[in-house]
C-alpha cells in the first residue's frame, strides 16, 4: 500500500494534473481535508491537546507562543469549570499560524456561551509592540461560531505579504480589570499565492471545489472562509456541512466541528486605535 501521509501540496498537484490530462476533464476535489504547508517559520506555540508524531505542523521554526483555547476567568461564567468544549476557542491549526492570500482575510472562533456583552479583537505587528487594528463588539452571550471580516478602508493598510501578524480576541469579563479577559491568541501570515494554486484555482468550478483547493493548499484562511459562506447561505445541505466538519476535523478542533455558525461580528460600538503596547496578562489564564 501507498504512504500518502506525508504528500506534499506540489505532488497532490502533480498527481491531480496527470489524472486531468488522462481523462481529459475535470477531476472531482477531495474532501476539504486541511494540508498544512511545509515548514513556513511561523511563530511556533500552542494550548490544548498533546501533538502527534511527523506532524508537519510541529515542523516550524520556535517563537512566540500562541493560545488556541481560552482559559475559565475570575471575572466571568466562561468554563470556570467547564469541559473543554466549552472554551474560548480560535479556529486556526495547531500552529496558531494561518496563512492567507487575501489582503484582509476573515477570522474565526467558537465563543461559548458567557455573562459577559463585550469582545475585542486586537491586530498587531509580529513583535506586538504596535496596533494594527483594533475594534470591540457587543455580543449577546450566545454560544457559536463567530467571524470577523478585516474592514477594507483607508484606516487599515492590507497585509504585507511575507510579514507575520499577531492578534488576540479577548472575552471583556470586566471592563475595570482587563486582566480577567479570557482569550485566544494566534498569527496570520499573507503569502502569495503559487503558480499550482493559481492553476488549481482555474480549473474549479464552485467554491465548494475552490475551499478544497485552499485547504490542499496550506492556505487556511480562505479555505474556512469560503466553506463559512456555503454554510450561512445553504444551512441545510448535507453535503456542505460534512465538508465543514471535515475541515474543522483535521484541524484536531472536533469539539466544536458541528457547532453552528450564528453571526458574522459588526461594529455596534465605537473602535479605539489608540496604541496598545501591553499584551493580555497570561498570569489570568491556566
Amino acid at each position: 500500500m501507498i504512504n500518502t501521509k506525508y504528500w506534499t501540496p506540489s505532488i497532490l498537484a502533480s498527481i491531480a494534473l496527470g489524472l486531468q490530462l488522462l481523462t481529459g476533464g475535470v477531476i472531482p476535489t477531495s474532501a476539504a481535508e486541511f494540508v498544512p504547508p511545509d515548514n513556513v517559520g511561523a511563530p511556533r506555540g500552542r494550548v490544548g491537546g498533546g501533538t502527534r508524531g511527523g506532524n508537519p505542523f510541529d515542523q516550524v521554526s520556535p517563537g512566540a507562543p500562541g493560545r488556541r483555547i481560552g482559559g475559565g476567568s475570575r471575572g466571568c461564567s466562561v468554563t470556570v469549570e467547564g469541559p473543554t468544549d466549552q472554551a474560548l476557542t480560535a479556529l486556526i491549526p495547531d500552529t496558531t499560524m494561518g496563512l492567507t492570500v487575501e489582503a484582509y482575510p476573515t477570522f474565526f472562533w467558537y465563543l461559548p456561551p458567557t455573562s459577559a456583552t463585550g469582545v475585542e479583537f486586537v491586530l498587531m505587528d509580529e513583535n506586538g509592540e504596535k496596533v494594527i487594528y483594533e475594534t470591540t463588539f457587543r455580543t449577546k452571550g450566545e454560544a457559536g461560531i463567530v467571524s470577523l471580516n478585516l474592514p477594507e478602508n483607508a484606516s487599515l493598510p492590507p497585509l504585507e505579504i511575507n510579514s507575520n501578524y499577531r492578534w488576540y480576541f479577548s472575552i471583556i469579563c470586566n471592563p475595570e480589570d482587563r486582566a480577567a479577559d479570557v482569550y485566544v491568541q494566534g498569527w496570520v501570515r499573507r503569502v502569495e499565492a503559487s503558480a499550482s494554486l493559481t492553476e488549481q484555482l482555474a480549473t474549479t468550478t464552485s467554491d465548494l471545489e475552490r475551499a478544497e483547493v485552499y485547504a490542499r493548499n496550506g492556505i487556511w484562511h480562505e479555505a474556512i472562509s469560503l466553506l463559512a459562506q456555503l454554510r450561512r447561505s445553504n444551512p441545510n445541505n448535507a453535503d456542505i456541512k460534512s465538508e465543514w466538519q471535515k475541515l474543522i476535523t483535521s484541524i484536531d478542533l472536533q469539539n466544536v466541528a458541528e457547532v453552528p455558525l450564528v453571526q458574522e461580528i459588526t461594529v455596534e460600538v465605537q473602535e479605539d486605535q489608540q496604541s496598545r503596547s501591553s499584551e493580555p496578562n497570561p498570569e489570568t489564564q491556566p
